[in-house]
């Protein structure tokens, strides 16, 4: 193993740090963002993952149900069991690095894990990709592109109207589904001839829902998981912490309103610039509509 490689590993099991940090502190304080590498194991949650399992998640906290409702999506996140079953794959800002298995499995996150079904050896290109991710940024302006796109789609019903988020950005949902897309050739044709269209396929952007849908196909199988075994001591020791963080996340956020700001005005103006030219587009249909009634209306007048 080469030296840049084992820093990027160190440095990939790192929590976020810096301007991300922080905001999401403020924010979102019940993110896996805030999750620290080193936690105390629990066999009992690690041993109801295989390798490859994609599991889906509900975050705690207004935000996250806030952006929930707005999308129609039961879920917001998703990581994915790695060979060490004591981790999982967590692809979130400002990187995707491992996180413990134990922080991601609680009661509190209503898991939905799903097996992907793949031959043994797809199964080992899938981990093998999912690896590869490891130590990769977060492409924060998809996810930006991605819920603006789907709040217009889904509040305004103007979806066919708006382009299609740019592919190649390292976000959770596209990077998985990527990667099941390499490993096996039939995913990736379910992926592209679905029908109705996966929103992968039709923003240009995967959603949980996507994975949802893929089970439905029978591609993904659910696997239970008994509530007791959640009940870990990591999730007791996070519920008895969750107060006094939740504390503190509102007394950062009374001294640090210089961040809410940044954050609001540079996500509109992402918007604002990558979307121009739909909206642009909305308004000259908008506009030739009002124009065609107008004379239209005119023309009868004149006739009568």
């Amino acid at each position: 193993m080469s030296r840049r490689l084992r820093v990027d590993e160190q440095a990939s099991e790192r929590p976020a740090t810096g301007f991300v940090q922080e905001t999401t502190r403020i924010f979102a304080p019940h993110s896996l963002s805030n999750v620290p590498a080193a936690m105390a194991s629990a066999p009992r949650v690690e041993s109801l993952l295989a390798p490859g399992d994609i599991v889906l998640l509900r975050t705690p906290g207004a935000v996250y149900s806030a952006s929930r409702a707005l999308l129609s999506s039961e879920y917001d996140h998703a990581v994915v069991a790695l060979e060490r079953p004591d981790h999982v794959l967590n692809i979130s800002p400002p990187l995707a690095r491992r996180i413990p298995t134990c922080s991601a499995l609680t009661a509190l996150r209503t898991p939905l894990v799903l097996r992907p079904c793949l031959a043994p050896a797809e199964s080992r290109a899938f981990v093998r990709l999912l690896q590869g991710l490891i130590g990769k940024p977060y492409d924060l302006t998809s996810l930006y592109l991605t819920l603006g796109r789907g709040v217009i789609e889904k509040q305004l019903k103007v979806g066919r109207f708006l382009p299609k988020v740019p592919a190649g950005g390292v976000v959770c949902t596209d990077a998985i589904l990527a990667c099941l897309a390499k490993a096996s050739p039939a995913f990736a044709l379910a992926i592209r001839d679905a029908e109705p269209p996966l929103d992968h396929a039709r923003a240009g952007a995967a959603t949980p829902n996507d994975f949802l849908r893929l089970r439905d196909m029978g591609l993904l199988s659910p696997i239970a998981l008994p509530d007791a075994k959640l009940d870990s001591p990591n999730q007791a020791a996070a519920a008895a912490s969750s107060a006094q963080g939740l504390e503190d996340a509102w007394r950062q956020a009374r001294t640090s309103t210089f961040y809410a700001r940044v954050l609001g005005g540079a996500l509109l103006l992402l918007l604002a610039v990558k979307m121009r030219a739909a909206v642009w587009a909305l308004t000259r249909r908008i506009a030739v509509v009002w124009l065609s009634a107008v004379i239209a209306r005119r023309v009868m007048r004149a006739r009568l």
